[in-house]
């Protein structure tokens, strides 16, 4: 499970927004500049320290993200509808003035129309100055999404400083994706003592469901990332949410506790079809472990062929495992032949 979570830990993020509920009280921005109005503007080069942050999944729902609350009456629910229908052109034409006039919530809908290409060609100089705006104004999604912007530089001028800021802000405003994201900042300074402030940030994101936040909580509470064992059972509970979550390494670890009774129960059978559905869908993982799940008849009947046919099918994908290759190595001319068949057919 480390390795897993190594790679966990080298996501490039994406580009959406995040939930924004209420959570720790977060710190005051003073960044604003008195010649560009409420434009954000991130502070100079020199006081960059230099870290990158590791990120995971930033996709959010936009339904859930801009709350139509935050618009009040008409015309601003028009806005918000119009782009819930699919209306961008509208949505830009109703959201620009109120933008324009200070309204952080035209400015995060504006931000996320031309970040993602909504019905106009995609601006990235647009979104960062609507970001910036709405993240001055203290929206922890415009907060977060400016931030990655920042990490990125390449639309905007690269600041790791004043985004790990932004980064915090938008975690202590409650942004779930945000919160996953500094937990794995603050776990990637390699300082013992920012462990259980990133298990505290992993665990709020978990409760909003964050798949990865779920997986990497679950890490934590095994010991995986610090050696410290805590629940096991618990730890199980989280995995099986991330696995339900869609997040394949999450399944395959899952799959890989159900077979040997670690945290709970043995499961053979749920194993098994974890694994399947899992290897079916292109994880490569998924195949090797579903060939040694045919090797030693975990949930299956034992089946030489079907295990070969399934590592030659992770093996295309570059994938070597020692035990598998002596899987091979014993197998006679015709069974590597059978197994090339249905490894082809895959």
């Amino acid at each position: 499970m480390r390795r897993l979570l190594v790679g966990l830990l080298l996501i490039v993020a994406a580009q959406s927004i995040a939930h924004a509920e209420t959570n720790q009280p977060g710190e005051v921005l003073d960044n604003a500049d008195s010649e560009t109005g409420s434009r954000l503007l991130p502070p100079t080069e020199s006081q960059s320290d230099g870290a990158k942050l590791p990120t995971g999944q930033q996709k959010g729902d936009l339904k859930n993200e801009i709350d139509e609350r935050r618009f009040g009456e008409k015309p601003e629910d028009v806005a918000f509808t119009a782009f819930q229908l699919g209306r961008f052109l509208t949505a830009i034409r109703l959201a620009t003035p109120l933008a324009e006039s200070g309204n952080p919530a035209a400015q995060t809908l504006l931000g996320e129309i031309y970040a993602g290409g909504l019905g106009v060609p995609t601006d990235h100089d647009k979104a960062a100055e609507w970001y910036a705006r709405a993240a001055e104004a203290g929206v922890p999604a415009a907060q977060f999404q400016y931030a990655l912007m920042l990490l990125d530089g390449e639309y905007v001028e690269k600041n790791e400083a004043f985004a790990e800021r932004l980064l915090k802000q938008a975690a202590e405003g409650g942004n779930a994706n945000a919160q996953f994201n500094y937990a794995q900042r603050l776990l990637g300074t390699n300082n013992a003592k920012n462990v259980s402030e990133a298990a505290r940030w992993y665990q709020a994101a978990a409760r909003k469901g964050v798949p990865d936040a779920q997986y990497a909580y679950a890490n934590w509470l095994s010991g995986e990332i610090d050696g410290v064992t805590r629940d096991m059972a618990e730890a199980r509970e989280w995995l099986a949410k991330a696995s339900k979550g869609g997040m394949a390494a999450a399944r395959v670890e899952l799959a890989t506790w159900l077979f040997s009774g670690k945290g709970g129960e043995r499961d053979f059978d749920q194993g098994f079809r974890l694994l399947r559905q899992t290897a079916r869908s292109g994880n490569v993982a998924a195949q090797s472990q579903l060939a040694k799940a045919y090797i030693y008849g975990y949930g299956t009947d034992p089946d030489t062929i079907e295990a070969a046919s399934w590592y030659i099918v992770a093996r295309r994908a570059g994938l070597r495992d020692p035990e598998l290759d002596d899987l091979m190595d014993g197998l006679s001319g015709k069974q590597k032949q059978q197994a090339l068949e249905r490894a082809n057919r895959r």
